[in-house]
């Protein structure tokens, strides 16, 4: 099958390109968010350490409430739960502009920064339920070919978001950003609640899918702990990538170089989604997982001894190849392993870990430069993509021994 009508078959199936440009406009908004967050307080109350604890507060709710609230998504639709969860995060950043350009003591910022991280939707979650719902019957290779795609469209939303955020922030928009990111979160919320077609939850479809047996499966719990591991090692690889970037090429005095090594990196990103989707394999997923991690993990050793911007571009560019595949197999495992009843909130869990390690490798990421000199961040990204492919490995033996122990009974 040529490559552009796989993708194109994709997006006709159940209509799909509809919920998938929906939940695209979603995660621009996602993506603006919390560096509007950060631009639009340092604005309003002239302190970045306001900033980052404001923002810090965001991603916590999100983080912490965003799988509960998926766990109602799951129980009554997205079609029910998501427009009034947009309407209720675009009532509650109104309210937070509001506080951030008056008087108010910056605890009543955290305050309304926790109930905006708490509220918003998860649209990567949403769309990837949803093609799993659409693909049900279909081969793997096709459910893989999908999760490529949420991986470009991930890409490109936050590529897209920053760099719109940062020029509206350049020109003292910063108010602009935070309600236009507002806006596009609250028009994909109730746009996606029309889409009853391909809701997993819509009320028309559960009585073609409270019967099936697959639908009721309760997965292996600790499958599912090893994926949200694996998950949280990856957000550890995307928490210090870039402060590892920005301390090395500060350090080594070429700062006008990191938006060089930023986009290469995304590129990198976006080819490596674009051509992972393209390949059909029968392999098991966690077969897969094994091998480009490992391909991920060898890549991202090198880091720490790469000695100038020149080396680190080539270097890092072949490392970003990698990190699409990875996602997309650490997906798939989730799809095989979850209740079909509860994947919103399974994915949701993903997404939560990953925010964890990200905000906790920051801060280690930015230590190490400090204490160790300008590599040192990337012994922090090493670190979690070495965890990835440990655990990975882990799963895949204890998969092969359940298999071989059913084939020999």
């Amino acid at each position: 099958m040529a490559p552009t009508k796989r993708y194109r078959d994709l997006l006709t199936t159940s209509r799909a390109w509809k919920f998938f440009g929906v939940a695209w406009i979603g995660r621009v908004g996602i993506a603006m968010t919390t560096l509007s967050l950060v631009w639009m307080v340092h604005d309003a109350r002239g302190s970045f350490a306001v900033a980052g604890i404001v923002t810090g507060c965001f991603a916590f709710a999100e983080a912490v409430v965003g799988p509960q609230v998926a766990r109602l998504v799951d129980a009554f639709g997205q079609s029910r739960i998501v427009p009034l969860q947009s309407l209720l995060h675009a009532a509650i950043v109104v309210l937070l502009c509001i506080s951030a350009y008056s008087d108010m003591p910056s605890l009543v910022l955290c305050v309304a920064a926790i109930a905006a991280g708490a509220t918003i939707p998860q649209f990567g979650a949403l769309s990837a339920t949803r093609w799993a719902y659409i693909l049900r019957d279909k081969p793997k290779t096709n459910l893989t070919a999908a999760f490529s795609l949420e991986s470009i469209a991930n890409s490109l939303a936050f590529m897209a978001g920053p760099v719109l955020v940062s020029a509206l922030g350049a020109q003292g928009l910063s108010l602009a950003a935070q309600l236009g990111a507002a806006c596009c979160i609250l028009f994909a919320g109730v746009l996606l609640s029309l889409l009853r077609q391909t809701d997993p939850g819509s009320a028309s479809l559960s009585k073609n899918t409270v019967n099936n047996p697959v639908n009721a499966r309760k997965g292996f719990p600790i499958a599912i702990i090893a994926i949200i591991a694996m998950n949280l090692s990856i957000g550890i690889f995307f928490g210090s990538n870039q402060v590892a970037v920005t301390g090395f090429t500060i350090s080594v005095g070429s700062p006008e170089l990191a938006p060089v090594v930023f986009l290469c990196a995304s590129l990198a990103g976006l080819t490596g989604a674009m051509v992972y989707g393209r390949i059909a394999s029968a392999q098991p997923a966690h077969v897969r997982l094994v091998r480009v991690s490992l391909a991920l993990s060898l890549t991202s050793l090198a880091l720490p001894f790469v000695p100038s911007v020149a080396i680190l571009i080539p270097v890092i560019v072949l490392c970003e190849l990698f990190v699409p595949p990875t996602l997309v197999n650490l997906n798939v495992l989730m799809e095989s392993h979850a209740s079909r009843r509860k994947l919103t909130q399974a994915f949701t869990w993903a997404n939560s870990a990953s925010a964890a390690g990200a905000a906790i490798a920051s801060a280690s990421a930015g230590a190490l430069v400090d204490y160790q000199g300008p590599s040192g961040g990337f012994f922090v990204l090493a670190t979690g993509t070495t965890l990835v492919f440990a655990i990975s490995l882990a799963l895949w033996a204890r998969t092969s021994h359940q298999t071989n122990r059913l084939e020999q009974s």
